[in-house]
């Protein structure tokens, strides 16, 4: 990181002090080291905010269950061209389209738990397209 002062560190040091590990260290510290030392509440709400990842909606799932509804569209067409009596070359392509409207998702957790969160939707649009030759024997 460049600095603009180079006699004046505190942008560094500053960011350096705001990290969940170095916050962590600092209060583990201070609780083995200093028997009348008292986390303001605030810290104690950041500490459990930076713990985001450890709150049972983050545990990884032993399954899940998707509710909602949806519409999917498909249009496919292929061309073809005799060349000769074993020839053929074909030509073709496939649009489809899905949609799925806002729903529901729950996970069922290692916890023997159900969480459940919003879908807000999701749309799908699929091009491909094909070229070919056929030889019948």
């Amino acid at each position: 990181m460049k600095l603009d002062n180079a006699e004046e560190p505190f942008p560094i040091i500053n960011n350096w002090m705001r990290s969940r590990s170095i916050i962590e260290f600092i209060g583990l510290w201070e609780k083995l080291n200093n028997p009348d030392f008292k986390r303001l509440k605030q810290e104690e709400n950041n500490c459990q905010n930076l713990k985001w990842n450890l709150q049972d909606i983050f545990m990884h799932p032993l399954s899940f269950s998707h509710t909602s509804k949806g519409i999917s569209t498909d249009f496919n067409f292929k061309l073809g061209y005799k060349v000769s009596s074993i020839l053929s070359l074909t030509l073709g392509g496939t649009y489809a389209s899905t949609k799925v409207y806002k729903g529901t998702d729950r996970a069922y957790l290692v916890t023997n738990t159900q969480v459940s969160t919003q879908f807000n939707g999701a749309k799908n649009n699929r091009y491909s397209s094909m070229i070919g030759i056929l030889i019948t024997l």
